[in-house]
């Protein structure tokens, strides 16, 4: 369950704990996302780090934010760097 505040969807209670940015590169499978340890507290924010990671990597196709029961481990700072807590 998620609601909506200023543009962000928030995780709610019996909702997602975290969100997880996944991409598909040029050379999946359709439909074939690909993610990492990464953990947002929004899911604005997980496809902002998504957004950005593709502008670094060349074969990026697509992008998404999945929902996930792991702990929120990431954030975004201001300059839209990568501040990571605990261990990824």
């Amino acid at each position: 369950m998620k609601t909506e505040c200023a543009g962000r969807a928030h995780a709610r209670i019996g909702g997602p704990m975290s969100w997880a940015p996944q991409v598909s590169t040029v050379s999946d499978p359709v439909g074939v996302y690909t993610g990492n340890g990464l953990r947002f507290a929004t899911k604005q924010e997980a496809l902002d780090w998504a957004r950005l990671l593709s502008h670094r990597w060349v074969l990026v196709a697509a992008w998404r934010a999945v929902e996930s029961e792991e702990p929120v481990n990431s954030a975004l700072d201001g300059s839209g760097s990568l501040v990571t807590r605990g261990g990824s």
